[in-house]
């Protein structure tokens, strides 16, 4: 019995999403063009809020939603945009959908600053 419920703990484990709170950099490239972004992500249990910064300014992650490595969120800058990224390795990488139609690419690494 001690066996099967050790095994169930340990097949659980990598289950378990790293906390992914802290700040990230790197690009978003939009149908509007390229631009180095700033994140700072925050994780309570599965939500996830924060902000974007970028040259037009900072912006509120909405509906941010972490379920093992996917994270999806939304923002709004000058429209609304959908995101969705894995998590890898210390990466997030994704697709960003602006609602006016288009498709783009987020890319950011984890940040020590």
């Amino acid at each position: 019995m001690r066996v099967a419920l050790l095994s169930v703990l340990l097949l659980a484990l990598p289950l378990a999403a790293a906390d992914i709170s802290g700040k990230w950099t790197g690009t978003v490239e939009v149908p509007a063009g390229t631009f180095l972004v700033w994140v700072t992500l925050e994780q309570k249990g599965d939500e996830v809020g924060g902000s974007i910064s970028a040259e037009g300014g900072v912006y509120s992650i909405q509906r941010g939603k972490l379920s093992g490595n996917t994270l999806t969120f939304e923002v709004y800058a000058d429209q609304l945009y959908a995101v969705e990224c894995t998590i890898e390795n210390g990466s997030i990488t994704g697709t960003v959908k602006p609602a006016q139609g288009g498709k783009g690419r987020l890319a950011v690494k984890h940040s020590e600053n």
